[in-house]
């Protein structure tokens, strides 16, 4: 199901209360001309699932809600779209780094853009 960014927070409080009690996981696919977020919520009584999508046009500073108040497990999931994509997820008070600690640079590695130039390839 694709839905508007605007819509995200309220979607997914409706699909809580239906059931959808586990977030499986939230994932960003870069396709160049947009970002995509998609969550994969899951009712663990019904054993249904449904996977909830969200373009971002805007790829030089993409923006959506975070969901931690809906889904706390979510927290690790959007920070490392935040480390690896640089989508910035509206209502964290912080953005702790997961898996690139020393990276000092504002590229993001899983975008299709990013390249390895030779400040990546230092050898020591």
């Amino acid at each position: 199901m694709e839905i508007q960014k605007e819509a995200l927070a309220q979607v997914l409080e409706e699909h809580k209360r239906k059931g959808f009690d586990y977030l499986k996981k939230v994932l960003c696919v870069d396709y160049q001309s947009y970002l995509e977020v998609v969550y994969i919520i899951y009712n663990t009584e019904s054993k249904e699932q449904v996977l909830i999508s969200v373009k971002l046009s805007d790829t030089k500073r993409p923006l959506i809600d975070s969901i931690i108040h809906i889904y706390p497990s979510s927290d690790w999931h959007e920070r490392e779209i935040h480390e690896m994509f640089g989508i910035t997820f509206k209502g964290r008070e912080k953005m702790d780094r997961l898996l690139l600690l020393e990276w000092n640079s504002n590229d993001f590695p899983l975008r299709k853009s990013f390249t390895w130039g030779a400040e990546y390839n230092k050898k020591e």
